[in-house]
């Protein structure tokens, strides 16, 4: 027979982890998978203590990530300060079954090491559903009362999960298409809303400039596959497509740069815009979360590493003129931009 204690007791269990956990600092956490050792070789010090024995934790392709039962436990982990991420498939077919609840652990490791933690039931923080490979939850550990996606579905989170969770979920979202806008989502679960790029905010336009200067150094090639990146990151990222993208970054024609008192040169006007924007791509690339940038850019990026030396790195390379003149480019940018 199962041993079951009660939400309140899971609470109290949860906040001492809580309280143990931030005591000890995440210092030496760097990884999701770290954090969920951590956090369950806690929970299994706290049980024994209030002489709880059935816990654990589950496999890796099982959700929750641990159970003290008949709670579920799913852990999140982040290096920076924000309490919003992308979270699991909708389609659970990895749950375990009898739990009769699950909550969001979360921890946010922040810069500094300025930790802190949030716990709360899972329902309670899934925001909205979101695009990768399969349709996701996004968290948000501080959402209102009220406001989660099953609120604004019509649908308890329970009944999401024994139902058809993708079609319910296609019917939410047809239902609430805009004018110009149109629903991809293919059979296999991927279902972004699709619109122009022109369509997008103004500001959304500019972010995602900056974030493919960032991300993808290659649009500074001459390459003919050089936007092949920055396109699927626009449609996965922003649920947006371009007809002709080039004419996001190189329209026609050409821009003079005065790069010192004597010296004026003619690039593009994709170094143009590096230029530009040089002041913005540089406040952006310092808060950016380096495990995003060191799978954008195939490269290992230690703590030590100075995050705008490798970035000039690959401008450099992937520049069209002569050796170091894209960081000429950028340096004189953020003296005069």
């Amino acid at each position: 027979m199962r041993q079951e204690i009660s939400e309140k007791a899971f609470v109290l269990i949860l906040d001492e982890v809580k309280e143990h956990l931030l005591k000890i600092g995440m210092r030496n956490i760097n990884s999701g998978e770290e954090f969920e050792g951590l956090l369950y070789n806690v929970i299994k010090a706290v049980c024994a203590k209030k002489g709880v024995r059935d816990h654990l934790r589950t496999g890796k392709q099982t959700f929750p990530d641990m159970y003290i039962w008949p709670f579920g436990i799913e852990a999140k982990f982040t290096i920076g300060d924000s309490w919003v991420t992308t979270g699991n498939s909708i389609v659970e077919t990895t749950k375990i079954k009898g739990l009769q609840k699950i909550y969001m652990f979360f921890c946010k490791k922040g810069k500094n090491d300025k930790s802190d933690i949030m716990f709360r039931p899972y329902q309670e923080c899934l925001s909205d559903i979101v695009v990768t490979h399969s349709p996701r939850y996004k968290i948000d550990m501080t959402l209102g009362k009220d406001t989660n996606i099953f609120k604004k579905m019509g649908v308890d989170y329970e009944t999401f999960c024994k139902k058809d969770a993708i079609k319910i979920a296609k019917d939410y979202y047809r239902k609430n298409l805009k004018k110009g806008e149109s629903l991809w989502w293919i059979d296999d679960g991927v279902s972004p809303v699709i619109k122009d790029f022109s369509d997008l905010d103004k500001n959304l336009q500019e972010r995602f400039k900056i974030e493919s200067f960032i991300y993808f150094p290659e649009i500074l090639s001459p390459s003919n596959q050089k936007y092949e990146r920055p396109s699927l990151y626009l449609l996965t990222k922003y649920q947006a497509i371009k007809s002709s993208f080039r004419d996001i970054f190189s329209a026609s024609g050409r821009e003079k740069i005065k790069v010192s008192d004597n010296k004026i040169i003619e690039v593009p006007r994709i170094l143009h815009h590096l230029y530009k924007n040089a002041k913005t791509i540089k406040n952006v690339l310092i808060v950016t979360d380096r495990d995003d940038l060191a799978s954008a850019w195939g490269l290992k990026i230690k703590k030590s590493d100075n995050i705008e030396k490798m970035w000039l790195g690959l401008i450099n390379k992937h520049g069209r003129l002569r050796k170091g003149d894209a960081e000429l480019i950028y340096r004189t940018g953020l003296r005069v931009s």
